[in-house]
């Protein structure tokens, strides 16, 4: 099993298994329709900072725009993923 597997694939995993079925569970409750979007954006090298400054002064104002809510952000916390991964997600109007 690799290195990768073992760090930061399974409890990913599970996050996203998790995270999956509750944002299920709360759409499938609620009157109007909603879509949950789970993504995850690699930076370029030595970038993440500037694409948090990104997503701090223009993406979430033009997701809001849009009718778009960000729900949350995640970082990865192992030491191989932390320095390039933004995850979020986002909740909209179906």
């Amino acid at each position: 099993m690799s290195n990768f597997s073992r760090t930061l694939g399974f409890p990913l995993l599970s996050l996203l298994i998790g995270l999956g079925a509750g944002l299920f569970a709360v759409a499938s409750a609620q009157e109007g329709e909603k879509v949950y979007e789970l993504r995850i954006y690699t930076a370029t090298p030595d970038n993440l900072d500037k694409l948090h400054a990104r997503f701090r002064y223009h993406t979430i104002r033009i997701f809001d725009n849009h009718g778009m809510k960000v729900v949350g952000f995640w970082s990865p916390t192992s030491e191989e993923e932390a320095d390039g991964a933004l995850i979020y997600a986002l909740e909209y109007a179906s």
